[in-house]
């Protein structure tokens, strides 16, 4: 027992039976217990690390540093949903979060009994029933709690009630995926900070790519575009696999990730495949909490099962949020495929949430993309079999209106673009006719839906390929 719980109980003892005792005892006992105990600090076992709210689903995601169960409970006058996560700290003072609609209020705090604390208030004349809550983990110390379906014209009862929802056990095989969250939160660990500016040695990959110069000309050329589109906010990087000369201008910018974040993921799928942890004739399941809008046709299949195989093509070739999602999902969640990342020295590329992501919390940069799009050119990371069928995969991306416009007869580019109103972004490998390869990479920040921004990837593509080409 703690320190500070021994503390507690014998001083209930105490005012228990202090009229039963010596006056000059009791207090003698109570100067004791203070003198050793009160300076005790509470012994936290776990940290909140993270946590998230989607509105238009209605679903809190709790993320704490070592496993921990939460419970779960509901209390009426006012409507609230209460989920204690046991023996954990919270740095910081109370959270408290504003919202529209049903949900009045979040508040995170800690309290009494070395507990962190996540009420959610419904506005008043709203309640949400047990059978509605739905608590589920797809990996320890993450858990995603639900209202299903939100009641309106609820009348305030007699008094508060507490009923306990049912939590199962944390990592249970059959547990959904969490739906996509997002609304406000902490920082998370995983946000790498924006790489320091390029030293001008080329030496910014972390694999076995030759240490090459700074190409002069088509940086010149390049930096001419930019000037043409004034209101475009470009980061770009180009290198050649076999030399290692490059162009870097701004490519270590970070960007909302939109699509492109899949490339990565795809690269984490195939490396739990060569691993053994996922097979790709598995079947996965389109679950409701999966379904998300944006792009993809997934989304119109709720309780089809496809392969894992299936799934990870239409994330690539099509975009495909849902399947994102599930993919994901199946690699252990947000956490496990941000700590893949980080393995590969991708310090600015990171998920804050499932897609679809519109708001741009997920992040990463042109630099970054290449040097995944360089772990696949250099075979690091998968098996050739694995290589060969993410290539196939890659190449086949149906978004041909940014890098791969700009590429002469003959050329071939694995590649994933990326689309929201304000960022456009492309990046992989690009095969020249003579079998030789080189990267890129390429973000723009746009006025919202901007056409000017295509037609800069477009003409960036361009002036790279024909000066790559011409080298042979």
């Amino acid at each position: 027992m703690a320190s500070y719980q021994f503390f507690f109980i014998l001083t209930l003892l105490f005012f228990t039976f202090r009229g039963r005792m010596h006056k000059n005892v009791s207090w003698s006992l109570a100067a004791a217990l203070a003198s050793t105990s009160i300076f005790v600090a509470p012994a936290y076992s776990a940290q909140l690390i993270d946590w998230r709210f989607n509105t238009e689903r209605n679903v809190i995601g709790l993320i704490t540093d070592k496993a921990v169960k939460p419970t779960v409970f509901l209390l009426s006058n006012p409507n609230r949903l209460v989920i204690d996560l046991p023996g954990t700290n919270k740095k910081g003072s109370t959270i408290r979060s504003q919202y529209g609609g049903a949900v009045k209020e979040i508040r995170i705090s800690e309290v009494s009994g070395n507990v962190t604390r996540a009420v959610i208030e419904l506005a008043p004349g709203f309640g949400v029933s047990a059978r509605n809550i739905k608590v589920a983990s797809d990996a320890p110390g993450q858990w995603y709690i639900r209202m299903k379906s939100i009641e309106s014209g609820i009348p305030p009862g007699p008094g508060e009630t507490k009923e306990i929802i049912q939590v199962p056990t944390e990592g249970a095989p059959e547990v959904p995926l969490p739906p996509p969250i997002g609304g406000p939160s902490t920082t998370p660990s995983t946000s790498g900070r924006p790489l320091p500016p390029s030293s001008g040695n080329g030496n910014v990959l972390s694999v076995n790519l030759p240490n090459g110069k700074e190409i002069a000309p088509l940086k010149s050329q390049l930096q001419r575009l930019i000037s043409r589109y004034s209101d475009l906010s470009p980061g770009m990087f180009f290198i050649d696999v076999e030399t290692g000369d490059y162009v870097n201008l701004g490519g270590d910018r970070v960007y909302a990730a939109a699509s492109t974040i899949k490339l990565p993921i795809l690269m984490a799928f195939f490396e739990a495949v060569d691993a053994g942890r996922i097979s790709l004739d598995e079947k996965l399941t389109v679950t409701s909490a999966a379904i998300t809008g944006g792009s993809g046709t997934l989304q119109y299949s709720r309780g089809a099962k496809i392969t894992a195989l299936s799934t990870a093509t239409r994330m690539i070739t099509i975009s495909d949020n849902t399947a994102t999602n599930m993919i994901v999902n199946r690699l252990g969640g947000l956490a496990a495929v941000n700590a893949r990342f980080r393995s590969w020295g991708l310090n600015n590329t990171y998920m804050q949430n499932y897609l679809g992501d519109f708001k741009g919390t997920n992040k990463t940069s042109a630099v970054d993309l290449v040097k995944a799009s360089a772990l696949v050119a250099k075979r690091k990371v998968m098996s050739e079999s694995s290589r060969a069928k993410a290539l196939d995969i890659l190449n086949a991306t149906e978004n041909t209106k940014l890098l791969k416009a700009g590429l002469g007869d003959g050329a071939h580019i694995a590649h994933k673009t990326g689309t929201l109103g304000v960022i456009l972004g492309d990046a992989g490998i690009i095969e020249k006719p003579s079998g030789k390869l080189y990267l890129a990479g390429v973000f723009v920040r746009r006025p919202f839906n901007d056409l000017r921004g295509r037609y800069f990837i477009q003409e960036a593509s361009r002036l790279s390929y024909n000066y790559f080409n011409s080298k042979g």
